[in-house]
């Protein structure tokens, strides 16, 4: 049942776009502003996602940095992109989206629980169990699995904070020769504060274990919504 859930849904995202004219790589990171962010790219993008390898769904930099080895193309020649976002929100994100959207692979987790707190509990388990089969060398959905290579080195020219987006984002759209715009605001959810999800602090304390990294890097705190980083040097 979850394989036929991720397959409906997911794979109808589609989610990185690739453009070999304007040399951008767009990595999506899930409830990171990737559906902004690829409405925004698709009149200007070459390859717009598929349902195979290595073009499907939320495909790492990793992986996909593999395909334009094999294919001769210089990954390092392309501007690339991706996001990340203040984990606590995102998780509550997650969650909000799992009861929204029946089809998508995270609507099982969430039927299954029932409720956040165990839906935090049951994430990690159901991501090496679920999630992550098809996903070959992938783990998580925290940036060092999204952007690094498996030796740590960064392969994502820019890291972008969801937070940090409005601001940042229109130099990036210049260097690759498109004019500025304001990002569409898609797929967004409405709802409460995300702390106001957090009910124990062993919950907290989970998922600060799951995007261990992302809070390493940019200084993200479960307070505060602004991460203390909004750059950091490949």
């Amino acid at each position: 049942m979850e394989a036929a859930r991720w397959s409906v849904y997911c794979y109808g995202l589609v989610a990185m776009r690739i453009s070999h004219r304007h040399k951008f790589i767009l990595i999506a990171n899930p409830k990171c502003a990737s559906q902004s962010l690829r409405h925004l790219l698709d009149p200007y993008s070459t390859i717009r996602g598929r349902k195979d390898f290595p073009y499907n769904s939320h495909v790492t930099a990793r992986r996909l940095k593999r395909h334009f080895d094999e294919s001769g193309w210089d990954w390092f020649e392309y501007n690339s992109l991706t996001t990340v976002r203040h984990p606590w929100d995102r998780m509550v994100s997650f969650w909000v989206f799992a009861n929204r959207q029946p089809r998508s692979i995270w609507a099982a987790l969430a039927q299954r629980t029932g409720n956040f707190q165990d839906f935090i509990r049951y994430f990690s388990d159901y991501l090496r169990e679920t999630v992550m089969p098809p996903r070959e060398g992938q783990h998580g959905f925290d940036i060092a699995q999204i952007a690094f290579s498996e030796s740590g080195q960064q392969l994502v020219d820019d890291i972008i904070p969801v937070e940090c987006l409005a601001a940042r984002l229109p130099a990036v759209l210049r260097r690759i020769g498109l004019e500025p715009t304001d990002l569409p605001q898609l797929n967004s959810s409405p709802r409460e504060g995300w702390q106001r999800y957090y009910t124990t602090s062993e919950c907290v304390d989970l998922v600060a274990e799951l995007f261990e990294p992302d809070i390493g890097l940019f200084g993200y705190r479960f307070d505060s919504l602004a991460p203390e980083r909004s750059t950091i040097t490949p």
